[in-house]
């Protein structure tokens, strides 16, 4: 039997999670409790509206969604709310124990209380940034060891006990602590100026697609019977969206759960939820086809728009996607809707940025039908009204929206690639793999 062997200055230790791990000669394994003081949050009672309010900060798992620093909550209490609950002070490491959010963790700004769905570090000896991002390094593992019954839990005594590696030396902690937060930052910094850039597109959009470029004179546009006004410019036409149509509208194949498997690629609609604008063909699966007419009847072909029917929620019906480049042999789903544009008068693009108008979805969300799901059916497609600048006024509109789209795009994946490097390092660092002696 070969006796495994640690690497020159590293030595072999038996980690809480059961097997051995290679760290450090100058790192040692501690639990977590040994880390400071736990504190186990608690809610104050909500019969008496006196307990909140809008002054002291009190976290629950909803305010730690992928963020290191909690600033702000959604629920507040007030001073006598407060002075009842179990405070925290800043710098303290949240982790969620109880709940489908288990794992989730969070830093405090400033003092402030928690639920009893959070466990809270208060360090004494150790680095609370660097305990932070390795706890998050180990979310998953330490979730699995939650007991799971009907809400799985992991008791204060439980999270406790769990064992950890750090650096003993705190400046090595801090130097770790340090290299994260700086990806940290690049990435909350990328993700600002994604959203400055799709508020800003939101607002262009809005303008070009109902005040158009260069444009003086305006005329009232008013959607009957469903009281939808706005102005648009006096060279524009409007039509019902019937008018500017090839062929028909038409719904999807319905296609039994048990038949999928074999056969050719069908569009679904939780891909159509995927992407913002063109649709997403990856990971299809496939159903079989019957006959050459099926597969034209239900075919998706170049600039082709799909339109989704059916949605949980009034905001979600109505969404429309373009079709590039369909892969062979492509259909799409009963869910959802095919319509095919007369492209001597309209762009398909431009249809689709149409989509995304206040316009177009007041109108949608004033002749759904509501029942346990909202939809809409052909009759509401065809009659959705669109606008109609000139052929060249909707390539100049395509033009200067794709060149914000463009922007954006290349901003997130400048985030992934931040993303990519920051899981990278934590792989490392956190692990003592690589030390912080080392140039960067």
């Amino acid at each position: 039997m070969q006796i495994q062997k640690a690497k020159q200055g590293y030595k072999l230790v038996k980690s809480h999670f059961g097997k051995q791990i290679e760290i450090p000669e100058e790192w040692e394994i501690t639990t977590i409790n040994q880390l400071g003081q736990i504190i186990t949050g608690s809610t104050p009672s909500t019969e008496n509206r006196e307990y909140y309010g809008d002054e002291f900060l009190w976290a629950t798992p909803l305010d730690l969604e992928d963020q290191k620093y909690i600033t702000n909550t959604q629920t507040k209490l007030s001073k006598k709310g407060f002075e009842l609950a179990r405070i925290i002070p800043q710098n303290s490491v949240l982790f969620v124990c109880i709940g489908s959010t288990i794992g989730k963790v969070g830093m405090s700004t400033t003092e402030m209380a928690t639920n009893q769905q959070i466990n809270s570090i208060i360090c004494q000896k150790n680095d609370p940034s660097f305990i932070y991002y390795k706890l998050l390094f180990n979310s998953k593992k330490i979730k699995n060891m939650a007991n799971q019954v009907a809400i799985p839990i992991l008791n204060k005594t439980d999270f406790g006990t769990i064992k950890i590696s750090i650096p003993t030396d705190i400046k090595e902690q801090q130097k770790i602590a340090s290299i994260l937060s700086n990806v940290d930052s690049l990435i909350n910094q990328t993700q600002k100026i994604i959203e400055q850039t799709q508020r800003l597109k939101k607002g262009l959009m809005q303008r070009l697609l109902t005040r158009g470029i260069g444009h003086t004179k305006f005329k009232k546009l008013d959607v009957i019977p469903r009281h939808i006004t706005s102005e648009i410019p006096v060279e524009w036409g409007i039509k019902i969206m019937k008018k500017v149509l090839i062929g028909k509208t038409q719904n999807g194949i319905n296609v039994k759960l048990e038949n999928y498997g074999e056969g050719v690629p069908i569009f679904e609609i939780d891909s159509l939820y995927k992407s913002e604008f063109i649709i997403d063909q990856s990971n299809l699966r496939k159903v079989p086809i019957e006959n050459k007419d099926e597969l034209e009847r239900y075919g998706l072909r170049e600039n082709d728009l799909v339109i989704n029917r059916v949605s949980k929620v009034k905001e979600g019906v109505g969404k429309m996607l373009l079709v590039l480049k369909p892969i062979k042999n492509l259909i799409y789903e009963g869910n959802m809707i095919r319509i095919r544009i007369n492209e001597e008068l309209l762009i398909p693009k431009f249809v689709e940025f149409f989509s995304k108008t206040n316009l177009y979805s007041k109108y949608m969300q004033s002749t759904c039908k509501t029942t346990s799901l909202t939809s809409i059916d052909q009759e509401i497609i065809e009659k959705t009204p669109i606008v109609i600048p000139s052929k060249n006024e909707q390539s100049q509109i395509i033009r200067i929206l794709e060149h914000e789209d463009s922007q954006i795009q290349k901003q997130q994946e400048h985030k992934s690639k931040l993303e990519t490097l920051k899981k990278g390092l934590m792989q490392k660092l956190l692990t003592g793999q690589r030390r912080t002696t080392c140039s960067y």
